[in-house]
């Protein structure tokens, strides 16, 4: 399992830290003159230029990359055994996955304080769906211990139409 973590981080990262590194800062025609064009500003003025491109101000782009992922499981009796267990596994190797990538974009300083690029909500279902966590709730060992106890919780039927629609309402 620490393979397959380790794997998806990285895959993970590579295109979470490339879109933030990338679109962090740029220049925007406006503002001060640029340090050291002094002399192209007064120049290009003189020239009858009334707008130099020597004016520029560093602009920070909030529109990042931001993930939403919502398991929906079957907790009906037939998913006993290995079923359950590989669908645990999934959602853990994910998370671990979401969480490791989080603390690459804080170690680069690619994070606001509060900000929480991605989100995780969980919804079992069996002869009803039930909303084990929110999306909104920021993801933690807390709220993912939460979302394994619960969904390690077997029985009923199978039922799914309810619980996809009660994900979107």
């Amino acid at each position: 399992c620490r393979m397959e973590i380790e794997s998806l981080a990285g895959s993970l990262a590579d295109v979470f830290l490339d879109d933030r590194r990338k679109k962090l800062e740029y220049l925007r025609r406006e503002g001060d003159i640029v340090p050291g064009l002094e002399y192209e500003t007064i120049s290009a003025l003189l020239s009858g230029d009334l707008d130099p491109d020597t004016k520029m101000t560093v602009v920070r782009n909030p529109e990042f990359l931001e993930t939403e992922l919502e398991f929906i499981v079957d907790t009906s009796g037939s998913m006993g055994g290995e079923k359950i267990e590989k669908s645990i596994e999934l959602l853990v190797i994910v998370t671990e996955a979401l969480k490791k990538v989080r603390e690459s974009l804080s170690d680069e300083n690619l994070l606001a304080e509060s900000e929480e690029p991605f989100r995780i909500g969980a919804t079992k279902f069996a002869d009803k769906p039930e909303r084990v966590t929110k999306l909104s709730e920021p993801i933690s060992d807390i709220k993912e211990v939460k979302i394994i106890d619960e969904i390690s919780k077997l029985g009923g039927g199978t039922e799914e139409s309810e619980a996809i629609i009660q994900v979107y309402q």
